[in-house]
C-alpha cells in the first residue's frame, strides 16, 4: 500500500513532463494555426507594451512640464518679489526717519512703503494660491503672514515715535522692526523660494536624465511592432498566397506614422522644456537674485546713514550684497568690462566678460534673446553709476557733511544714488520680463506638443489591436472548418 502511494507522485510528474513536451512540440511544430495564434498574440502584446511606454513617456513629460512651468517657477518668482517688497518697505521706513516731516520726500517715502507693502501682499496671495508641496510651503507662508502684520505694526509705532518725540527710542523701535524682518520674514521667504527651486531643479534633472531613454525606448518598441506586423504579412503571403492583408497593412502604416509623430512631439517638447529651464528660468532667477541683492544693498545704505553706531556693520552688508550682484578681479574692473561688452555687442559677438562673477555674470553668460544683451549692458552701466554715487555719499558723511550726504543718497538728481538705483532696478525688471515672456512661450509650446497625445495613444492601441484581430481571425477560421 505504501509502495503504491510513493509511486503515484512519480506517475503524475511523468505525465506533467509529457504534457509540457507536447505543448512545446506543438508550438514549434510546423503548424499554420499555431503560428497564426503566435503572430496574433505577439503583435497584441508588443502593441500593448508600446502603449504602456508611450503613456509613461507622455505622463513623465507632462509632470515635468507642470512642475517647472506651473507649480514651481511662479512661486520662485513670487518669493523673490515678496522679498523685494519687504526690503523696499524697510528702506522706505529708514528714509522717512532720515527726513523731516515737512520735506516733500517724506510723504513720497511713505507712498513707496505702501506700494512695496501692496506688492508683497499681492505676491503672497499668488504664492498661497499656488501651494503644491503641502507643509513645505504652508509653513513659511504662515510665518510670513504672521510676521508681516507684526512688522507693519512696529513700523507704524516707529513713525509715531518719530513724529511725537524724536530721539533714541525711535532708533530702538526701528531696530525691533528690523529684527522681525531679518529673523522671521526674510528666512521664511527664502525658504519658500528654496522649496520650489529645489523641486524644480530635481524634477528637471530627473526628466533630463531619463527623457532620452524613454523616447528611445518608445522608438525601439514601436519599430519592433512594425517588424512583427511585417513578418506576419510575409508569413501570410507564403502560407496563403495573399499578396497583402489590408487590415495588417493599415495597422503597419498607422503604427509607423504614430511612432514617428510621438517620437518627434516628445523630443520637441523635451527640447522646449530644456530651453525654458536653461535659457529663460536660469536667467530670470539670476536677475531676481541680483535685484534682491540690490534692495539689500540699498536698505543697508539707508541704515548706514540712520544708525551711525552700527555704520561699519551696514557698510560691510552693503559691500557683501553689491558683490553678490557683480565682482571683478584685479585685472578686470567694471569700466573695462563695460567697454568690452559695448564692443562685443556692436560687433554682434557673444558677450564674454572675463574676471566677472556674481548674479549679473550668470546673466551675461546666458544671453540668448533680442534686447537682452543691450539691457544687461545698461544694468552694468547703472551699477557703476550707483557705486560711484554711493562713494560720493559716504565721502560727504565721513567728512561731516550730513545734508549733502542725504541729498547724494536719497535725492533723484542724475548724480544721486537713488537715481542710479532706479535705473538699475528698471534694467533688472526689463531683463526679468524678457526672460519670463520667453519662458511662458517655451513652456506653452512644450505643452502644445503633448496636447492630445494620451488620447491618440489610446485610439492607436484600439485601432491596431482591432486590425490585428480581424486581420488574422479569418485565416484562423479557415482551419476550424
Amino acid at each position: 500500500m505504501s509502495t503504491e502511494t510513493q509511486q503515484e507522485p512519480k506517475v503524475d510528474a511523468v505525465k506533467q513532463q509529457e504534457t509540457l513536451r507536447h505543448i512545446v512540440k506543438t508550438v514549434f511544430a510546423d503548424k499554420t494555426p499555431v503560428r497564426l495564434r503566435l503572430c496574433l498574440l505577439s503583435s497584441c502584446v508588443v502593441a500593448l507594451t508600446f502603449y504602456f511606454w508611450a503613456e509613461n513617456a507622455i505622463r513623465s513629460h507632462e509632470f515635468a512640464l507642470v512642475t517647472v512651468g506651473k507649480n514651481s517657477a511662479p512661486s520662485v518668482v513670487a518669493a523673490n518679489l515678496i522679498k523685494g517688497g519687504l526690503l523696499k518697505m524697510d528702506a522706505s521706513l529708514a528714509n522717512q526717519l532720515l527726513l523731516k516731516e515737512q520735506d516733500a520726500d517724506f510723504q513720497e517715502s511713505f507712498n513707496h512703503f505702501e506700494m512695496a507693502r501692496t506688492t508683497a501682499c499681492q505676491q503672497l496671495v499668488v504664492a498661497s494660491a499656488n501651494i503644491t508641496y503641502g507643509p513645505l510651503e504652508i509653513k513659511p507662508i504662515e510665518q510670513i503672514n504672521l510676521s508681516l502684520g507684526r512688522y507693519q505694526m512696529q513700523a507704524q509705532k516707529t513713525r509715531d515715535l518719530y513724529r511725537l518725540r524724536p530721539g533714541p527710542e525711535v532708533l530702538k523701535a526701528y531696530r525691533e522692526g528690523l529684527a522681525i524682518l531679518n529673523e522671521e520674514l526674510i528666512p521664511a521667504v527664502d525658504l519658500l523660494g528654496k522649496v520650489n527651486d529645489d523641486k524644480l531643479e530635481s524634477t528637471f534633472g530627473a526628466e533630463s536624465a531619463h527623457s532620452a531613454m524613454r523616447c528611445s525606448l518608445v522608438l525601439v518598441v514601436g519599430f519592433a511592432l512594425i517588424a512583427i506586423l511585417g513578418l506576419t504579412q510575409i508569413f501570410l503571403f507564403i502560407r496563403f498566397r495573399r499578396i497583402i492583408n489590408p487590415l495588417l497593412a493599415a495597422a503597419t502604416l498607422v503604427t509607423f506614422v504614430f511612432v514617428n509623430h510621438l517620437y518627434n512631439e516628445l523630443t520637441h517638447s523635451a527640447g522646449e522644456l530644456k530651453k525654458a529651464k536653461e535659457d529663460s528660468y536660469d536667467s530670470f532667477v539670476a536677475v531676481l537674485n541680483a535685484q534682491c541683492s540690490l534692495y539689500e544693498a540699498n536698505v543697508a545704505q539707508s541704515r548706514w546713514l540712520l544708525d551711525r553706531s552700527r555704520a561699519d556693520h551696514y557698510e560691510r552688508q552693503f559691500k557683501k550684497h553689491m558683490d553678490n550682484i557683480a565682482t571683478f578681479n584685479s585685472e578686470h574692473d567694471i569700466t573695462a568690462s563695460i567697454a568690452l561688452a559695448q564692443k562685443q555687442l556692436a560687433d554682434n559677438e557673444k558677450v564674454n566678460l572675463p574676471g566677472i562673477s556674481g548674479a549679473l555674470a550668470k546673466e551675461f553668460s546666458n544671453i540668448g534673446f533680442e534686447e537682452e544683451g543691450q539691457t544687461s549692458l545698461e544694468a552694468l552701466q547703472a551699477l557703476k553709476e550707483y557705486q560711484d554715487a554711493d562713494a560720493r555719499m559716504r565721502s560727504f558723511e565721513n567728512s561731516g557733511q550730513h545734508e549733502p550726504a542725504l541729498r547724494s543718497g536719497l535725492g533723484y538728481h542724475p548724480f544721486a544714488a537713488k537715481y542710479s538705483f532706479t535705473k538699475l532696478d528698471d534694467a533688472f525688471n526689463r531683463l526679468v520680463k524678457i526672460n519670463e515672456n520667453h519662458f511662458e512661450d517655451q513652456t506653452s509650446d512644450a505643452a502644445k506638443d503633448l496636447a492630445g497625445l494620451q488620447t491618440l495613444a489610446r485610439l492607436f492601441l484600439l485601432f491596431v489591436t482591432v486590425c490585428i484581430y480581424f486581420g488574422l481571425s479569418p485565416r484562423l477560421a479557415e482551419f476550424r472548418k
